[in-house]
């Protein structure tokens, strides 16, 4: 049995994608203890591990995500002396001076190479076969509004623009279907994310969020976290995303999510989507 440190520090999508290689490592690894963990800003994609297996005796949240690791990160790794920390390939050493230089996948061409999931398993030394993510949708909310409204998340990487960005015209316009449709339209909206006519916004944690898009009829969003845990309960999705993200790979294939219930579409820019494919 070995004490094991498992986690990425990434962002909510990078929390949610790493989870076949868990389910592979806990496989082949029945008996050792495993600490997960991640930075406080994102510590809500964590929950979606809870009672996930019960060899996941320990979730660590790290305060500080931009300056991991600090001093006092630093000396946690050395206080709780792991056998195994994935977050670092060569060393179970965790320093200072490898502030910014964790997890990074050794191919820089991975995008054009493999999927997502898989480059997130390789980050931590494991490969994986199947790129479905698997969560059990055990969130108690009250479902009287099951199938009766449609979400949202249109906003990836707010404030910040760019090829995955949408247009605010694409954004009314989308609202505007989904009212048609008779369907209400709920806005799972980050921090400062403008107003959009038609809709509601859910104003609420990022877990909540992703309990309620698993009781809509359907979810429409980017190239966001929110496109990754749904894909974990093959919830309804269309998904549009940018290839422009990453030229060289002229395709998003390697970044969309594996969902049997999804429908993807892409162009260099999401900007250039047509309003009838969306449709």
């Amino acid at each position: 049995m070995k004490k094991v440190y498992f986690g990425i520090m990434g962002q909510f999508g990078d929390i949610v994608m790493q989870e076949p290689a868990l389910r592979k490592y806990i496989k082949e690894n029945p008996e050792d203890k495993i600490t997960i963990g991640c930075s406080l800003k994102y510590a809500s994609a964590l929950k979606l591990y809870d009672n996930y297996h019960k060899n996941i005796v320990t979730r660590k949240i790290f305060l500080d995500y931009n300056n991991f690791p600090t001093e006092d990160d630093v000396r946690y790794f050395k206080n709780e002396k792991f056998d195994l920390i994935t977050i670092k390939r060569e060393s179970n050493t965790i320093e200072t001076s490898d502030r910014g230089n964790l997890t990074q996948h050794p191919d820089p061409n991975w995008a054009l190479n493999i999927h997502q999931t898989v480059a997130a398993g390789r980050q931590q030394n494991i490969e994986i076969e199947e790129s479905q993510i698997k969560f059990e949708n055990n969130f108690d909310i009250d479902s009287n509004e099951q199938e009766e409204y449609i979400c949202f998340s249109l906003f990836p990487g707010h404030p910040q623009r760019g090829p995955k960005s949408f247009s605010t015209d694409q954004i009314k316009g989308i609202v505007s279907l989904i009212n048609k449709l008779g369907y209400k339209a709920i806005h799972l909206n980050g921090p400062d994310e403008p107003d959009i006519p038609g809709s509601v916004k859910l104003n609420k944690d990022w877990l909540t969020s992703v309990a309620v898009v698993t009781r809509s009829k359907l979810l429409i969003t980017g190239d966001t976290g929110m496109s990754w845990a749904a894909s974990g309960f093959q919830h309804p999705t269309v998904g549009m995303y940018a290839w422009g993200y990453n030229p060289v790979a002229e395709t998003s294939k390697n970044w969309q999510p594996i969902n049997p219930n999804a429908i993807y579409l892409e162009a260099k820019t999401t900007k250039e989507i047509k309003p009838k494919k969306i449709i």
